[in-house]
């Protein structure tokens, strides 16, 4: 959630199978999408519905989005 510029996103790809990233900024969004090909993202506002199924996360991962 927050996902920025894609920095903890390409380490989280790395590392498990699957990673969905959320940020409101499309800039952002673009330049993470770079740096971590694998991953699923989407522009959303964080105060919507996560987009993936109620219960299939594993982890969820908010580093400095959600003060």
């Amino acid at each position: 959630m927050g996902c920025g510029e894609g920095e903890d996103t390409r380490t989280l790809v790395r590392e498990v199978p699957r990673v969905v990233a959320l940020d409101i900024s499309a800039d952002a969004l673009a330049l993470a999408r770079t740096r971590a090909p694998a991953a699923e993202f989407h522009r959303q506002d964080l105060r919507e519905p996560f987009p993936i199924p109620d219960g299939s996360a594993g982890v969820v991962e908010a580093s400095l989005s959600l003060h």
